[in-house]
């Protein structure tokens, strides 16, 4: 980029269309598929309460398979708060199950 150019940074979606925040950051979504890596959390947030670290891969919410982005947020976008998502995720070799409890929006 030429100087004074600056690519806008985007802020990640964390407040929920069903009235909740998780405060998850997933990876970019650039194509129809693009699997739901976290890329980071929200400080003091419920994804970090909850552990969720960068490059966990979401395998699957409530038991339900996930291998895109957009399932994902078909599923946890409707969260309102106190809603718990029982989250599958792989981080590094290891399979593990991460409980994320949806609080009231930030603004």
């Amino acid at each position: 980029a030429k100087k004074g150019q600056y690519k806008q940074i985007v802020k990640a979606k964390t407040n929920l269309p069903g009235g909740g925040f998780h405060g998850l950051i997933l990876v970019p979504n650039v194509v129809e598929r693009t699997p739901p890596f976290v890329e980071d959390t929200v400080a003091d947030s419920p994804a970090a309460k909850a552990n969720f670290r960068p490059d966990d891969l979401v395998i699957s919410v409530n038991n339900e398979k996930v291998i895109s982005i957009a399932e994902f947020r078909d599923i946890v976008d409707k969260g309102k708060p106190g809603t718990v998502f029982k989250i599958e995720i792989r981080r590094g070799d290891k399979i593990m199950t991460l409980d994320l409890k949806v609080e009231s929006p930030r603004k």
